[in-house]
């Protein structure tokens, strides 16, 4: 990857391209980027300790996240590993508990013991045309395999882009496909799609009131630049 870090006063932005692939602070606080609504969406569903993060890169949602008081162990795994030792430089005691492997997600995953209270899947990998998009094993094979690695009361949240060819319907569809609820975070300005997934979720609305309020707490402007609707429920 032709990855540039051009740091500043806060941090570091990491941009493949004309692709922000993270924004790295050092302290706890908001990015108003994408990676906000990443660290509001795990605060709002997850029930417990334990997070599994598929692509960590360079964890430019924990700093949020921990802002939001949302103190869950992390288990990234990535192939990239110096996405997380640039975090690691730049983040202090503030980071929580962090265990990072430098591995293919789908192959960790399953042998990883034990169930998660969410798992957060945000993979992607370079395009020639789009700049980057997800591997087909995001809309693949691993819906599946996560829905199996999670507590009966656990959730997904899916950091998706949309696959050349094929229609935002059809992604969603694929992706959704293991759960009986699903939740969509769309936004104003940023072509991803965040499908939330579980068991059970709340309505749409009480979804969108909780994330949007992290948000107002975080300081973030991504509070009023995206909306939540209902994608499936039983």
């Amino acid at each position: 990857m032709a990855i540039q870090i051009t740091r500043d006063r806060k941090g570091a932005r990491v941009i493949d391209g004309e692709i922000l692939l993270s924004r790295l602070l050092k302290e706890p606080g908001p990015t108003d980027t994408l990676f906000d609504a990443l660290a509001a969406s795990i605060s709002c569903l997850c029930k417990g300790h334990r997070v599994g993060v598929l692509g960590f890169g360079a964890g430019g949602f924990v700093a949020p996240l921990r802002a939001l008081e949302c103190d869950c162990r992390l288990e990234g795994v990535d192939l990239w590993p110096e996405g997380e030792a640039l975090f690691r430089e730049l983040s202090g005691d503030w980071k929580g508990r962090i265990e990072f492997t430098c591995a293919e997600a789908g192959g960790w995953l399953r042998r990883r013991r034990g169930l998660y209270d969410l798992i957060l899947e945000d993979l992607s990998e370079p395009h020639p045309e789009f700049g980057a998009c997800k591997p087909w094993a995001s809309f693949d094979e691993l819906p599946r395999l996560i829905e199996k690695k999670l507590r009966p009361a656990g959730a997904a949240v899916f950091n998706l882009l949309p696959w050349p060819g094929a229609s935002w319907a059809a992604v969603l569809a694929k992706v959704a496909g293991p759960w009986p609820e699903a939740r969509l975070v769309e936004f104003d300005d940023y072509e991803n799609r965040l499908l939330l997934a579980s068991k059970r979720l709340e309505s749409a609305a009480a979804i969108s009131r909780t994330i949007r309020s992290l948000l107002k707490e975080l300081g973030s402007s991504l509070h009023n630049r995206l909306r939540v609707r209902n994608l499936k429920s039983d």
